[in-house]
């Protein structure tokens, strides 16, 4: 399953999730998103959006970044930080980060050839 494909459902799950909490629809159709929209930063694990993210949409993406707490939120910075820690221990390959957390897998490439760079 491509990355982007992974990501969407991913989105897509905790959108719905957040609908079911909140009194407000969420901003963002996660049927929307491109590839390359979001990006993790290391060490931080925080979920900032990129460039791509064409102008007209970008407002939506980050009050729903905001208003989910997916940036920064403390919830979902443990549950990132615990899969790179597998991932850093070598109890999950890159290859299995890649279909469990896609976006962390591919901070740490980026971070790899920059640092090869």
């Amino acid at each position: 399953m491509p990355v982007a494909l992974q990501g969407l459902i991913i989105l897509s799950i905790l959108c719905i999730h957040a609908n079911s909490i909140f009194a407000r629809p969420v901003e963002s159709d996660p049927f929307e998103i491109g590839e390359g929209w979001f990006e993790i930063l290391l060490p931080s694990l925080q979920l900032v959006t990129t460039e791509h993210i064409p102008p007209h949409i970008r407002p939506k993406a980050e009050y729903t970044l905001k208003r989910l707490k997916l940036g920064n939120g403390e919830r979902v910075i443990r549950r990132r930080r615990s899969w790179l820690e597998l991932y850093q221990e070598g109890m999950l390959e890159l290859s299995g980060l890649k279909v469990v957390a896609p976006l962390i897998a591919t901070a740490i490439k980026r971070k790899a050839e920059s640092a090869t760079s």
